[in-house]
Order: structure tokens, then C-alpha cells, then sequence
């Protein structure tokens, strides 16, 4: 029997299973008169769509932080490019100062 049928059998869904804290569910299932086997089934089936649910927010989660990793990286690949395009003005400038103070020398 598939997870989603024995949850159905016993009217219940995989939401309010998993919600639900462990004492709270032993006392829901022993309301219902859930016989034993059937009790540790689910909590079998609690652990496992925890577990899915874990694993998926884990996976979003690395998601999210790779994709502001790599916005981080291109912010600052922005700033090393406009970095290095000032380095190139300074240096153009610089030069144009070396040649007038050349010129200005021999006009002297």
C-alpha cells in the first residue's frame, strides 16, 4: 500500500501528519483506535514526507544563496571592470601631464 492510500484509509492527509508534533499525532492516532502496526506505519510515513520536505527546502535554500553568490560575484566583477577602466583614465591623464610638463620644458 503507497503512503498517500494508507493515509487515506485512516481519513487522513499528509499536511495535517506532518503539522503535527508526535504526541499530538500517538493521541490522534489512538483516538481513531489505529491499531499498532498501523501506528508505526505512519509515524514511518511522518518521518519520510518530513524528510522530502527537509530535503527540498534544503535544496531551495542552496539555490537562493548560490544564486546571490553569484550576484555577489558580478557586483564585484562590475566594480573591478569600473575599477580598472579609472586605473586606465588616471593613467591617460597622467601621461598627458608628463608630455605638457615635457612641453612646457622646451617652450621654457
Amino acid at each position: 500500500m503507497s503512503d498517500f492510500e494508507v493515509l487515506r484509509k485512516y481519513g487522513l492527509n499528509r499536511e495535517e501528519v506532518v503539522s503535527m508534533d508526535i504526541m499530538a499525532l500517538n493521541t490522534l492516532l489512538m483516538e481513531k483506535l489505529i491499531p499498532k502496526k498501523d501506528i508505526k506505519e505512519l509515524k514511518s510515513i511522518r518521518r519520510r514526507i518530513k524528510m522530502r520536505k527537509y530535503r527540498n527546502e534544503s535544496s531551495k535554500r542552496q539555490k537562493i544563496e548560490l544564486i546571490e553568490l553569484e550576484n555577489e560575484r558580478d557586483n564585484l566583477l562590475d566594480e573591478a571592470m569600473t575599477l580598472e577602466e579609472e586605473i586606465e583614465e588616471i593613467k591617460h591623464k597622467m601621461a598627458m601631464i608628463e608630455l605638457l610638463e615635457i612641453l612646457d620644458k622646451d617652450f621654457s
